[in-house]
């Protein structure tokens, strides 16, 4: 049975760590005190993490609905759970007014990001996404972006942002043999062959890759064979990989930022 995907750790760490900052969010009619508008947030996170989407976006909800002041951290929870719900149109009605100002988070910018492009709206998600990977280097909107910036010929500012996500993230094949691949459209065969290292020899990507790289280092004959037996649409599949993906749940690091 498929289950609710769990909340990224770094929402809880935002919300167990930041939720003394706030913001006012419609008129307040007798609202709860803050500490107990922090704690219902904290225990929606935790709802949340445990599986019960549903359950966790009512209390944040019920919360608006008081009059209350909400916090900023849980307006960033209610929109990324609003997205994990697949109701794109509401999580951009609620990050987009944080993600506008000029000290977003990039956590924020990433979901309203993912949100836009759910409705279509790749500008406003490019924009976005290109303010995450500036503020948060380390994070998925480096990766997101390099595969956009691939799509688009930019292959010097793929490779860039593909080598760097890749070499911290070895396990992510994708992005390696990309990268590997862009490396290959470079000439730089010594950096192909680094980011492919230890992958598994019979994948074919990986035959055609080791293929290249022997031809540009000078030994081609070595390469043939790979080369010939792959086929086109397996060229053509891993070399130009687009952006035009469900968008990746977020994995957030939640250090700070610098």
């Amino acid at each position: 049975m498929k289950t609710t995907p769990t909340l990224p750790a770094f929402f809880l760490a935002v919300l167990l760590a930041g939720s003394q900052f706030a913001a006012p969010l419609g008129a307040q009619k007798a609202p709860p005190p803050a500490a107990d508008v922090n704690k219902t947030i904290q225990d929606a996170a935790k709802m949340a993490n445990a599986g019960n989407l549903a359950g966790a976006i009512k209390k944040i909800e019920d919360v608006r609905k008081s009059g209350a002041v909400t916090p900023l951290p849980g307006l960033a929870l209610l929109g990324a759970l609003y997205l994990q719900a697949n109701r794109p149109q509401e999580a951009l009605a609620v990050l987009k007014p944080l993600a506008d100002v000029e000290t977003a988070d990039p956590a924020v910018l990433y979901n309203a990001g993912r949100a836009a492009r759910a409705l279509g709206q790749n500008n406003v998600w490019i924009g976005y996404l290109q303010r995450a990977a500036r503020l948060a280097p380390a994070s998925p909107a480096t990766r997101d972006l390099g595969f956009v910036y691939m799509g688009e010929g930019q292959v010097v500012e793929a490779y860039s942002l593909l080598r760097n996500w890749a070499r911290q993230n070895p396990s992510d094949s994708e992005a390696r043999i990309t990268a590997a691949s862009l490396a290959i459209q470079l000439e730089r065969p010594k950096e192909a062959e680094e980011l492919i290292l230890n992958m598994p020899q019979g994948n074919p990507a990986i035959l055609l890759l080791r293929g290249r790289i022997q031809v540009q280092k000078g030994d081609g004959p070595a390469a043939s064979p790979s080369s010939s037996r792959s086929s086109p649409s397996i060229r053509r599949g891993w070399t130009w990989r687009c952006a035009a993906r469900s968008p990746r749940p977020i994995s957030w690091p939640a250090g700070p930022r610098k």
